[in-house]
């Protein structure tokens, strides 16, 4: 059986915390997420933590909200391409092309 995500979060919720040598008590006074949501989630009882807790929790562990949830590092975004029409490129946006 797979692991639910609030399970996942949880264990990296505790590892950095030891890490870190903290109690649930110190992150619950640093991030103003209640120690017993700390608790639940560190023991994956918390299914679906909301994205405030979820950001308090990392800014408190000194980690990016996708290393906690494990995502991958963003992707440059794909260069643009200027749009053309008949060979010519197109004018910025926000700018009059002179006609020719």
């Amino acid at each position: 059986m797979e692991q639910s995500l609030g399970y996942k979060i949880g264990e990296r919720v505790k590892a950095k915390r030891k890490a870190l040598h903290m109690t649930q008590e110190d992150v619950e006074r640093l991030s103003g997420v209640p120690q017993g949501t700390i608790s639940r989630l560190e023991s994956g009882k918390a299914d679906d933590p909301q994205v405030s807790t979820l950001r308090a929790l990392a800014l408190t562990l000194q980690m990016s909200t996708d290393e906690l949830l494990d995502m991958p590092a963003a992707a440059a975004p794909a260069p643009v391409r200027a749009a053309t029409r008949r060979g010519h490129q197109a004018a910025p946006a926000g700018t009059t092309a002179a006609r020719g």
